[in-house]
């Protein structure tokens, strides 16, 4: 059974990318959808009413493209989904700080 956040197992089969239940409950609850490309790094989730994705790299940092880069990101974007670079993106290696942030933008 696929849900609204699933994509992203097709776009990176990889175990090393697989996302924790708790992450993905936590973005479907706030309303996110799975954009994942599997061009881009990592999976992706948006939130257009917001006008953010997030990005979720590998748990394992050694398995990661840049394994100084922090696991998750959270990025703006413009009214056609594509990444901007100003502001520049949060990064969070934390999934907790990542969820405080995200519940301050939506406003819970």
């Amino acid at each position: 059974m696929t849900t609204p956040l699933d994509t992203y197992r097709k776009e990176f089969p990889s175990a090393d990318q697989q996302i924790e239940p708790l992450v993905l409950a936590f973005l479907a609850g706030l309303g996110f959808t799975d954009q994942s490309w599997h061009n881009d790094m990592c999976p992706s989730f948006l939130l257009s009413e917001n006008k953010i994705a997030v990005y979720i790299d590998c748990a394992d940092r050694e398995k990661r493209e840049f394994p100084e880069a922090e696991r998750f990101s959270i990025h703006p974007i413009d009214d056609d989904g594509q990444i901007q670079d100003d502001p520049m993106p949060e990064t969070f290696e934390d999934f907790e700080q990542l969820a405080a942030r995200l519940r301050k933008i939506v406003g819970e």
